[in-house]
């Protein structure tokens, strides 16, 4: 196959993955000649500039079978799908805690019984909540949690995740100085829940 054969039917992939492959090589061997973890980064690299390049071998083999229009049109819809997926795994809950004497915050996956929070959706899939309490009550728990505060062990604190038989999944974060965060259980939630 001549370059020229090879250039001559462009679709989205092919010039997604050539501007991407062109400027990926010289990073990722420039990134290999760093010194100790950050040699990681150039090999990290080069491992997705071989997956690109395997992308546009089987782009190049695809547009012999297919028009290279109709094919871009494949191409961006899967794009698409994908950056859609990516987006909704990388969903965050956003609690905005609006009360500087907060010491804890305590985010519960609603058993069934409880009433939760209301939330608000920002784009492309996350979800807001603000409130005044240190307990937070949602319909899903999400991986992703970032909490505001105003308060200062924002920038340093304690946090885990916990399952108990009443409240199954349950995130806990609290100021590094706080006693409880070692015994927590189901009666203590449900202590912090009447408070």
């Amino acid at each position: 196959m001549t370059f020229r054969k090879i250039v001559s039917k462009p679709t989205l992939i092919f010039i997604l993955t050539s501007i991407l492959l062109l400027i990926g090589i010289p990073y990722g061997i420039y990134g290999l000649k760093l010194d100790g973890g950050a040699s990681l980064g150039g090999a990290l690299i080069l491992m997705a500039d071989f997956v690109l390049f395997i992308a546009l071998l089987i782009d190049r083999a695809i547009v012999n079978k297919i028009p290279p229009k109709r094919l871009s049109i494949y191409e961006f819809v899967f794009l698409i799908l994908c950056i859609t997926i990516y987006l909704h795994s990388q969903r965050k809950l956003i609690v905005d805690i609006e009360n500087e004497n907060v010491e804890y915050l305590l985010v519960i996956e609603n058993p069934g019984n409880l009433i939760n929070n209301e939330t608000h959706l920002e784009f492309p899939f996350n979800k807001r909540i603000s409130t005044k309490k240190s307990i937070v009550i949602v319909d899903k728990m999400t991986k992703n949690i970032d909490f505001n505060i105003n308060a200062d062990w924002n920038k340093s604190y304690y946090y885990n995740r916990y399952e108990f038989e009443k409240y199954p999944k349950v995130t806990f974060y609290c100021k590094s100085s706080l006693d409880f965060k070692r015994d927590m259980n189901q009666n203590l939630i449900d202590s912090l829940m009447n408070k």
